[in-house]
């Protein structure tokens, strides 16, 4: 869930897509940028799927 891998940028809001493309520029971390912030599993992934 948690790699650059995982996400796509094509959906996401213009400020997101830059601040992610930045990160994964400079090797940074999801924790890096969202320490502390809680958001909702991407749509269709189970509880199970944690990994």
């Amino acid at each position: 869930c948690h790699t650059f891998d995982g996400m796509n940028t094509e959906v996401q809001k213009q400020r997101a897509r830059k601040q992610h493309e930045l990160a994964q520029r400079d090797k940074q971390t999801c924790i890096e940028c969202h320490k502390g912030i809680a958001h909702q599993k991407p749509k269709g992934m189970k509880d199970d799927d944690d990994e």
